[in-house]
């Protein structure tokens, strides 16, 4: 059993500071509120949604050989843009934990898993990602 104070809290941080979508904010603050209501720290959240401009900033900070706080060159296809995807710290002290976790729960895909290895990245893919490109245009 989990404190449900501590679920609501992650919950709404989740969706209000780092635009998770509904369904991840679910499950990353479930596993958030679970280390916590067991005595162990939570781990630091580094990136969720992320704009499609944001994506592209990130991506030209790469391409210019700036790697400062990337782990891997952001995707233009990203589900950070669809508020489906969260990184979080590797050096959080009970990232494995964290890790195994999520991993349990179905749907759930860890980045260290990928060909391209991204391990602070984990996502919940619903449907198909849509591209910057696509994104942008949506808007207008």
């Amino acid at each position: 059993m989990i404190r449900e104070d501590l679920w609501e809290q992650w919950y709404q941080l989740l969706l209000s500071q780092w635009g998770l979508d509904y369904r991840l904010a679910f499950i990353v603050g479930a596993v958030q509120a679970a280390l916590q209501t067991y005595d162990y720290d939570a781990v630091t959240i580094t990136s969720g949604y992320r704009s499609p401009i944001r994506q592209k900033e990130l991506q030209a900070k790469w391409d210019s050989g700036d790697r400062t706080g990337l782990a891997a060159r952001p995707a233009t296809r990203s589900w950070h843009m669809q508020g489906l995807a969260v990184d979080v710290s590797t050096r959080s002290q009970n990232f494995n934990l964290f890790r195994e976790i999520m991993e349990s729960v179905p749907g759930i895909r860890w980045g260290g898993r990928f060909k391209k290895v991204d391990r602070v990245h984990f996502d919940l893919p619903i449907g198909q990602p849509k591209s910057i490109d696509q994104l942008i245009a949506a808007r207008f």
